[in-house]
């Protein structure tokens, strides 16, 4: 799951997605993000393998 704020991380995990990835597009500042178990900037950061 990607979200941008802290509650579509709560969202995540009370769903019980796999992970989360935090977005905090360009902002330096991301501790609203700290719950995601990844933070990124952009999502061209998001690798699919």
């Amino acid at each position: 799951m990607v979200g941008d704020s802290p509650m579509d991380i709560e969202m995540a995990k009370k769903a019980g997605a796999a992970g989360c990835i935090g977005i905090c597009w360009g902002k330096s500042e991301v501790n609203y993000l700290q719950g995601a178990d990844v933070a990124i900037a952009h999502l061209e950061e998001i690798k699919v393998f």
